[in-house]
């Protein structure tokens, strides 16, 4: 099959199939060429990052601190457990949304009671609003401790006021720009933390299983929320990475891409794919690592001296014992990494939160779809997004305990994350062309991922009684 290289205005090679002119087909649809040095790779590398850093907050903080805590460095490995299950399912997430160039809720809406699924994400988005109202607490909580002139009342209006104006004016560059940032001041924060309490390495690879009922529940909870988040970031990942515009590697055609048939297209698409998974493996490594890092601190810091405390304690209480070993300079630089860490949570969920149920909601009332590089100016995704910021902060000033908002919507989320991975594994292996399915491992980890899920959501609906 004869191909002529070209370039478009970027620069980049593009390749045009040239099909045979006796069976009647014109010229196919151009592919850009995928990069090939890990240089042009790194280029594209941003949704991962970003959801990495929105992230890396509750889960690392609240659990994996509170597990080294408890159990030293015995679990460390069960976060990379957790990192491989749910990598899985955001590199689906990731699959769908490029060869579909739309949300993964668009494609679970034409599913087989496809509508009570978008009921059900839009029901759920609204719901872990909670989470969103706790989040908010615990960044106003650091604020005040950070800058006291202010209470923590007006600190959580001034940081809704924060999150509306960058989420209004922004485009997703900014916004990627934005969580880059706050990501790389938490990675510094835990490499600092670590440092700092001069872990024992021959301590560090200590590692063993549960062997007690509580152990292997604590185990459980280290899988799901250890090593990143539920479906409140991984359904906007999508969002994220179609505004990125992994899906626009068509020239001449506005059809999807799993809708190209020529064999050209097809390895072109295919090696695009492999290239794009380079940005979830970013970001579930940075999560990783951070989720060690906070659990090794944990277990070099707080377990020597016998605490065994989660949430905001954590914070405060790893920032009183550096300050009274290595001197009062460490107080602050501390929490401003504990603060990026929450805040770059909150920013994400509110963002991705006010998408999910602008879109979900306008997909119920039957109104026609915005493009998704209009979302960020649309009047109806910014009345949601002010309405979402809104009701966490009336949330909050009604119910001042942020650890228990975040936790109920935790065990909200754990409840949902075997539906994310079912639907994931369904969109892939029913309406995505054999040409460009997954091979048997990829979705054999997907299935493994909905069983342990399954265990996770039942262990969170115990917890409630």
């Amino acid at each position: 099959m004869e191909q002529i290289q070209e370039r478009d205005r970027d620069g980049l090679n593009i390749v045009k199939t040239k099909y045979d002119k006796e069976r009647g087909e014109d010229m196919g649809s151009k592919i850009k060429n995928p990069p090939k040095t890990w240089k042009e790779k790194l280029k594209i590398v941003g949704p991962g990052l970003v959801w990495a850093a929105a992230a890396i907050g509750s889960g690392e903080l609240i659990i994996s601190s509170k597990v080294g805590a408890e159990y030293g460095y015995l679990f460390l490995w069960a976060i990379w457990i957790g990192i491989f299950l749910k990598y899985f399912i955001q590199r689906g997430i990731l699959d769908l949304t490029v060869l579909s160039g739309k949300p993964v809720v668009e494609l679970w809406h034409k599913q087989k009671f496809g509508k009570l699924f978008s009921i059900y994400w839009l029901l759920f988005f609204i719901v872990t609003a909670t989470g969103v109202a706790g989040l908010l607490g615990l960044t106003a909580s650091i604020t005040h401790t950070i800058l006291p002139f202010a209470s923590v009342n007006v600190w959580a209006a001034l940081i809704v006021l924060l999150v509306i104006g960058i989420a209004y004016t922004q485009k997703y560059k900014s916004f990627e720009k934005i969580m880059l940032i706050l990501c790389g001041i938490l990675l510094i924060g835990a490499i600092g933390a670590v440092i700092l309490a001069q872990p024992s390495p021959a301590e560090i690879i200590k590692w063993g299983i549960p062997t007690t009922i509580p152990a292997a529940l604590i185990f459980l909870s280290l899988l799901g929320w250890g090593a990143g988040s539920g479906p409140d970031l991984m359904i906007p990942y999508s969002w994220w990475v179609a505004e990125k515009g992994y899906h626009k590697l068509k020239v001449s055609s506005d059809k999807p891409l799993m809708e190209n048939k020529d064999k050209g297209s097809i390895e072109k698409i295919k090696a695009w794919l492999n290239v794009a998974k380079i940005d979830t493996m970013f970001g579930y490594i940075t999560a990783g690592i951070v989720a060690s890092l906070f659990m090794i601190a944990g277990a070099a810091i707080l377990k020597p001296r016998g605490l065994v405390i989660g949430g905001l304690d954590v914070l405060t209480k790893i920032a009183e014992i550096f300050t009274s070993t290595y001197g009062a300079w460490v107080f602050i630089p501390f929490l401003i990494g504990a603060w990026a860490a929450i805040f770059s949570t909150t920013l994400g969920v509110f963002d991705g939160g006010r998408v999910a149920i602008a879109h979900l909601s306008r997909k119920l009332a039957k109104r026609e779809m915005v493009p998704t590089e209009k979302i960020r100016t649309n009047s109806w995704y910014r009345t949601t997004l002010i309405l979402f910021s809104l009701v966490p902060l009336i949330m909050f000033y009604g119910f001042q305990r942020p650890v228990t908002l975040v936790i109920i919507a935790g065990v909200v989320s754990a409840i949902s994350m075997p539906l994310l991975a079912f639907l994931v594994y369904t969109s892939l292996v029913k309406q995505v062309p054999k040409e460009f399915r997954p091979n048997k491992f990829y979705l054999g980890s997907l299935i493994l991922g909905i069983i342990v899920y399954l265990g996770f959501m039942v262990q969170a609906l115990i917890s409630l009684f």
